[in-house]
């Protein structure tokens, strides 16, 4: 059986020719790595996205303006509130309304440099975040538009919460 023994010249053509083929494995798997990470998720999942957002908020505007009637018992303000005085509660309120405004312009500020959705949709969760700060000012600060805002605070915290799951989805691929 000394026909079928392989000569060491032999065995290097092999080798070379393995290690080519492991060499151009590498780079289409390196290729198709780039690819991968370079992919953005598809459009559809944000336009489902972003028709939950508009709907919900448009669902917000239809339940406080009409269901609520917000607006229509003449929008007196009180300085002290439903309780005519100044109080903590009242300082807390017009601080997180506040600071969650300026939390919104330095997030868009940021997206305005950057271009990254991600910092968009963090803009996003600020914005309903503001939002939710805003319905509880016009709750203390206007008693006499009885408005119910828990339904409201509800789906705008609903909407923060996805807006951070959309987050993680973009991050993880």
């Amino acid at each position: 059986m000394k026909g079928t023994r392989i000569s060491r010249k032999e065995i290097g053509g092999w080798n070379h020719a393995r290690s080519l083929f492991n060499l151009f494995r590498e780079v289409l798997l390196l290729e198709a790595w780039r690819r991968m990470k370079q992919k953005e998720p598809k459009a559809s999942s944000y336009y489902a996205v972003a028709g939950i957002y508009a709907f919900f908020i448009v669902a917000l505007v239809f339940y406080i303006v009409v269901l609520q009637q917000f607006g229509f018992h003449g929008l007196e303000f009180q300085i002290g509130g439903k309780d005519n005085i100044i109080t903590t509660l009242d300082l807390l309120i017009l601080g997180t309304t506040v600071a969650s405004f300026a939390l919104l312009g330095i997030s868009l500020i940021a997206f305005k440099r950057k271009k990254d959705i991600r910092i968009f949709i963090i803009s996003l969760a600020f914005f309903f975040f503001a939002l939710k700060e805003f319905l509880f000012l016009i709750d203390n600060f206007f008693p006499r538009e009885t408005v119910f805002i828990g339904h409201a605070e509800r789906g705008l915290e609903f909407l923060i919460l996805l807006s951070f799951m959309m987050l993680m989805y973009i991050y993880r691929r």
